[in-house]
């Protein structure tokens, strides 16, 4: 599988102001790195749909490795030739989502 190029996680959410919600991502060693900003067009308090998506984009990396996860499994029982593996019609869509595009 190819290196990421995206940013590593974990990625995580806070409320930068009544109107914005903030995505960072919290590295290890250094500082934390802006993913997203997530803001409210309309002059009131956020909702919890920008809340949701806010949290959607957050759970990325996470989402991506299960994804990987789950392709490797499949790959394996493929590879033994098991009865129970999925076909390629369903190990399609997991490879494009595996390689985090």
């Amino acid at each position: 599988m190819t290196r990421a190029k995206h940013t590593k996680g974990p990625w995580l959410v806070g409320e930068r102001s009544a109107l914005v919600w903030e995505v960072w991502a919290v590295p290890k060693r250094g500082k934390k790195k802006h993913i997203a900003l997530i803001d409210s067009w309309e002059p009131r308090e956020l909702n919890a749909e920008e809340e949701a998506n806010a949290r959607l984009i957050a759970s990325a990396p996470r989402l991506l490795e299960l994804v990987q996860g789950c392709l490797g499994y499949f790959e394996d029982m493929k590879a033994q030739r098991s009865k129970d593996a999925p076909d390629d019609k369903w190990l399609a869509p997991l490879r494009a989502a595996a390689k985090g595009a």
